[in-house]
C-alpha cells in the first residue's frame, strides 16, 4: 500500500524521553485550510452532526461572539483568495458564525481565548474529535484540555502556554499529531474503555492510523487564537511494530502520542 503524503508530515518520535515536541512549522496563508477530495462527504457528515447533536459538537461561551464572527470572516476571505470556487456556498445568517464557518470547512475550528492563567478553549465546532468530548473540555485551559496526554504537563505545558501568549497576528503555524483507532470513524468522541491487545503481525489489519493537521493563528481583532484541525486516516502501516515499542499502540504502553 502506498503511503499518502500526509504521513511524511508526522514527526515520528525517537526513543524518549522526551516523548513530545510541539513540532510546529511556519505555513503560508494559502495552506491555512486544505480542502481535498473528501470535502463534500465530510461537509455532509459535519452538517448532519450539527443538526442532530448540536450540544455535543458546538459550544461558545459568553464573550466569544467577536472571535467567532472573526473566524467566519477569515474563512470567507480565505475562500475568496485561495479557493474561489468554494464561495458559491451561501452563508445562513440565522446560524451562529462559528457553526456557519464549520459548515464550510473540513477542519474543526477551536477558539482559544486569552485569560489571566493562559488561553482557554472558549468556543469550538468539533465534529471529528479523537477520543475526547467538547462538553468535557469547553472553558478549560490548554493544560486542562491536554491533561490526559501522558507526559504533557512536564514536557509541553509550559512551552504551549508561552507559544500561545507570544503568537502574533500574521504568523501561521502547523503541526501533525497521530493516534491509533480501531476503525476509520471520523466522529470518535468516546475512547475505548480497555482496548484489547493486538498482535504485532495483525497491526496493519486491525488498527487505523489517524493524524490531525492542526494550525494556529492569532485573530487580529479579538486577540483570541484560532486552531483549525483536519483529520486524515488510513489502515496502520507496516511500521506498526516500531510504534508499538514506542508506546503508541494498544498492546504497548497505555500512553498516546496525541496532543
Amino acid at each position: 500500500m502506498t503511503a499518502p503524503g500526509w504521513i511524511d508530515e508526522i514527526a515520528w518520535p525517537a526513543d524518549g524521553p522526551p516523548w513530545h515536541a510541539m513540532g510546529l512549522s511556519r505555513i503560508t496563508e494559502a495552506r491555512w485550510l486544505e480542502p481535498d477530495g473528501q470535502r463534500e462527504a465530510e461537509l455532509a457528515q459535519r452538517a448532519a452532526l450539527m443538526e442532530a447533536r448540536p450540544h455535543e459538537v458546538l459550544a461558545s461561551l459568553d464573550g466569544t461572539e467577536a472571535a467567532c464572527a472573526e473566524v467566519l470572516e477569515l474563512v470567507l476571505a480565505w475562500e475568496r483568495d485561495h479557493a474561489p470556487d468554494l464561495c458559491a456556498r451561501p452563508v445562513d445568517p440565522a446560524q451562529h458564525p462559528l457553526e456557519a464557518a464549520g459548515r464550510r470547512t473540513q477542519e474543526d475550528l477551536v477558539v482559544m481565548a486569552p485569560h489571566g492563567d493562559g488561553h482557554h478553549l472558549d468556543a469550538a465546532v468539533l465534529c471529528f474529535p479523537s477520543h475526547w468530548r467538547l462538553l468535557d473540555k469547553v472553558g478549560g485551559s490548554a493544560a486542562a484540555i491536554h491533561g490526559p496526554v501522558p507526559h504533557y504537563e512536564e514536557e509541553l505545558a509550559a512551552k504551549v502556554d508561552r507559544f500561545l501568549d507570544r503568537l502574533r497576528p500574521g504568523v501561521l503555524v502547523a503541526r501533525r499529531n497521530w493516534s491509533v483507532h480501531g476503525d476509520d470513524a471520523l466522529h470518535a468522541p468516546v475512547p475505548p474503555p480497555d482496548p484489547p491487545p493486538v498482535a504485532v503481525d495483525d497491526v496493519a489489519h486491525a488498527l487505523w492510523l489517524r493524524s490531525e493537521r492542526q494550525t494556529l493563528r492569532r485573530l487580529p481583532a479579538s486577540g483570541s487564537a484560532c486552531s483549525p484541525s483536519g483529520c486524515s486516516r488510513r489502515p496502520s502501516p507496516r511500521s506498526g511494530p516500531t510504534l508499538l515499542r514506542q508506546g503508541g499502540w494498544p498492546g504497548g504502553s497505555r500512553s498516546s502520542p496525541t496532543s
